[in-house]
Parts: structure tokens; C-alpha cells; sequence
């Protein structure tokens, strides 16, 4: 949901505040002494809070002070060869 400059309880700078919990997991596999491979999940945001990206800062726009760029719960997989 957007906010507005003073809304969503602003820090000083009267911008939202930022919350994020980030982790990865990761496994490694031999597959013979000089390689291996490695696989990964990564999450991102994994409380979904909003965390705007960019304000609407030009003042003719009627927009003007509005939060956006929200990015989601997300999720990654990695594979990885290692050598």
C-alpha cells in the first residue's frame, strides 16, 4: 500500500521506516576432488514489510510525496559449480 511523506510512522527524515529479514541456506556436494557443487535457497523480505524504493519528488506531478517500489517476499535458488 502507498504511503505518503508524515505517514507510516516517519523517522526524522520523515521517510517510512525500513524492515527486512533476509537469510540463505546452502549444501555442498563433492563430486569428485576438484569440483563440487553447490545449491542455495535464498528469501528476501520474509516478513513482506513495506519498503519503498523511490519517492514521487517532483512537485508538479500529483503524485508528489508518494512512496513506491515495493518488493515482495521473494525466493531464489542457486546452483553453484566450484572448482
Amino acid at each position: 500500500m502507498p504511503t505518503r511523506i508524515g505517514s507510516g510512522y516517519p523517522t526524522i527524515s520523515g521517510s517510512p521506516r525500513f524492515f527486512s529479514v533476509d537469510s540463505r541456506i546452502s549444501k555442498d556436494f563433492q563430486v569428485n576432488p576438484k569440483y563440487a557443487i553447490r545449491l542455495s535457497l535464498a528469501s528476501f523480505n520474509l516478513s513482506n514489510h513495506f519498503n519503498p524504493e523511490a519517492v514521487h519528488s517532483n512537485i508538479a506531478d500529483p503524485a508528489y510525496g508518494l512512496f513506491f517500489g515495493h518488493r515482495g517476499r521473494r525466493f531464489t535458488m542457486d546452483f553453484d559449480v566450484l572448482f
